[in-house]
């Protein structure tokens, strides 16, 4: 089964009813959508603009109208360019009891053993069911959570009637020893980005040299490593200063940056403008 001690650890809808729906628009930032993996199977459907996205080890480049399909537990990012996107989270556990046929089926997607996809381009029955399913699980209407268990379904049965799926012998998310190694560092850094972290300590996770390992993370990940610990700061940062009324000075130590100016510096270069200044910017947005 795919490795479930997920760097992304928050619940999907709820416990009773693990499905939910998001959406980002173009004036979120791609450093959004590093490097993470979840307990959820994941739908995307793009909008409009266009989206590179690597899954597990392998990238697509994807535009307006195609669907993504990503496994539980697989590892993915993603670099968008003015991007406006919809996508669901759910767990398929809930699909996997039971002996039927159904549920055989259900299993192996979870597995990795049935592949759908990954990226579904051009089919407008199957476009309309997922469409159809983003805005049932946005507006949540009386009634929603049923509806969606049944288009879920359809969706599922229409993937396998078009043949969007290749089989294979055994379970294939997370398999690769590269994978497991890059889960291994990701957790570290998830679990202590806003600690003291130094290139030494990542490398160590792996038992590589430094120099190693940091051809071994940019390959992957398409950053260097303090590159990436940075980004993960910058975000928890953005979120801070959205959510918080805290000082900036505050929030840059306490997202594990020990100079404010070089925080702000770093901020200025990766956001395109000031914290101060994007949080006033972004809180305007939202009151609109």
């Amino acid at each position: 089964m795919p490795d479930y001690e997920m760097m992304e650890k928050k619940q999907h809808g709820t416990p009773g009813f693990p499905m939910q729906y998001s959406s980002a628009d173009p004036y979120e930032h791609p450093y959004d959508f590093v490097m993470h993996w979840h307990k959820g199977y994941e739908i995307d459907r793009i909008q409009e603009g266009r989206m590179d996205i690597t899954i597990e080890e392998k990238h697509y480049s994807c535009e307006s109208g195609d669907l993504i399909f990503i496994p539980a537990g697989a590892l993915h990012s993603a670099v968008s360019d003015q991007c406006s996107h919809e996508c669901i989270v759910f767990e398929m556990e809930p699909f996997t009891n039971g002996y039927d046929e159904c549920a055989s089926l259900y299993r192996d997607i979870l597995s990795g053993k049935f592949e759908i996809g990954p990226v579904i381009i051009g089919d407008s029955e199957l476009r309309g069911i997922v469409d159809r399913l983003m805005y049932v699980l946005k507006n949540e209407k009386p009634g929603y959570k049923e509806m969606s268990v049944g288009l879920l379904r359809y969706m599922f049965g229409l993937i396998y009637t078009k043949g969007y799926y290749i089989v294979h012998e055994e379970e294939t998310v997370g398999n690769s020893p590269q994978i497991k190694k890059l889960k291994k560092v990701l957790i570290y850094i998830e679990n202590h980005f806003t600690e003291t972290i130094v290139l030494e300590d990542l490398a160590a996770q792996v038992d590589m040299s430094p120099q190693y390992f940091c051809s071994f993370f940019k390959k992957h990940t398409k950053q260097k490593p303090m590159e990436f610990v940075n980004n993960k700061r910058l975000i928890f940062a953005r979120k801070e200063l959205l959510a918080t009324n805290e000082p900036i000075t505050y929030i840059a130590f306490s997202a594990g940056f020990n100079d404010v100016s070089y925080f702000i510096r770093l901020f200025r270069k990766v956001f395109g403008e000031s914290p101060g200044n994007l949080r006033r910017k972004l809180r305007v947005k939202e009151a609109d």
